[in-house]
């Protein structure tokens, strides 16, 4: 449903003028799809960047991260659903690969396991 900027009418939202004030109704439906499609391509972008993100470190992860905030600040339910979802795995991307890469070598090379393999396997 459609609200005219007018006389406030609740309108279908196929029409293309107000079926009480018969006020043009187009810019507003033009801009209702504009909105869509930009919430689309940012839901969308948002979760290629928590797959991307996997492969790379968590570097592209950020980039998620801003994504994720923009799809947030979209003037739709769905969209601030999405766009927390898409922060919260951003993040748990990035912390992943923060445990990786700093803490699992220490508790590697702390663990009495490692001290039990011959040397020539290292």
């Amino acid at each position: 449903m459609v609200y005219c900027p007018v006389c406030g009418t609740e309108n279908p939202k196929d029409v293309k003028e107000c079926k009480n004030c018969h006020a043009n109704l187009d810019n507003i439906l033009n801009n209702i799809k504009s909105e869509e499609s930009e919430y689309n391509l940012l839901k969308i972008s948002g979760y290629v960047f928590i797959i991307l993100g996997l492969f790379s470190l968590g570097t592209l992860s950020i980039v998620g991260l801003i994504l994720g905030y923009k799809t947030y600040q979209q003037n739709n339910s769905n969209a601030k659903t999405h766009g927390i979802i898409i922060v919260v795995l951003n993040i748990v991307v990035i912390l992943f690969w923060i445990w990786t890469l700093f803490l699992v070598p220490q508790w590697w090379q702390s663990t009495s396991l490692n001290q039990s393999i011959p040397r020539f396997y290292r």
